[in-house]
């Protein structure tokens, strides 16, 4: 409740005092917390004491300390808790946490180890790990990959505008404006079928009502 006010004092008080604060429940909401609230470091502090203490994290604990590691430039420590996870924790990989690996690597401009790291992935990535594969491309205006990854996005997630939106900058970034141009003539249809569809739900609802 806290956290969710942006009262971080608050909520490590409640937690100092809290009676299951040594459960791994209570030391990964406190780890959330601080990841929600741009406080990256200091999340990935807590998990140390966290596993200093003799709590093993859980998988939504990883999900928190990799996404700290993202936002927060720490790319080795990020290394570190993946092989943590799957090495000593023999926690299987869900696609959140392979997603913020690659959302670790692209906004430190690695996007060849982001690319390598999905290849080597044991499960198809899916729509969240391929959209931080083109936010990467992105960043590194990377256009041959970038239009590689959103053909396969505007397949798996059509309706997701903001792909279109990322390929259209990538284009722009590279001087490329009619291609830009008719990424977001895509994107405006994509908008309209999606009015339309919550129009026939609404229309459907509002006729089973009457």
């Amino acid at each position: 409740m806290y956290s969710k006010c942006g009262s971080l004092g608050g909520a490590l008080r409640a937690f100092e005092v809290a009676e299951d604060r040594f459960c791994v429940m209570s030391w990964t909401a406190m780890i959330t917390a601080l990841q929600q609230n741009g406080h990256g470091v200091q999340a990935v502090g807590m998990f140390e004491k966290m596993l200093e203490h003799g709590i093993p994290p859980d998988h939504i604990t990883f999900v928190s300390v990799l996404s700290s590691c993202s936002h927060s430039g720490l790319v080795e420590q990020g290394r570190k808790y993946f092989k943590l996870m799957t090495q000593v924790h023999k926690i299987t990989p869900s696609t959140e946490h392979y997603a913020c690996i690659v959302d670790m690597f692209g906004r430190a401009g690695l996007l060849s180890e982001a690319k390598q790291f999905i290849d080597q992935m044991r499960v198809k990535p899916d729509a969240s790990v391929l959209g931080a594969l083109l936010s990467a491309c992105m960043n590194c205006r990377d256009l041959e990959m970038g239009e590689e990854v959103a053909k396969k996005l505007f397949v798996i997630k059509p309706g997701n505008i903001g792909n279109y939106v990322l390929l259209a900058n990538i284009y722009t970034s590279h001087g490329r404006l009619e291609e830009a141009k008719e990424v977001r003539k895509l994107m405006r249809f994509q908008e309209l079928r999606k009015e339309k569809g919550c129009s026939l739900i609404k229309d459907e609802s509002q006729n089973s009502m009457l």
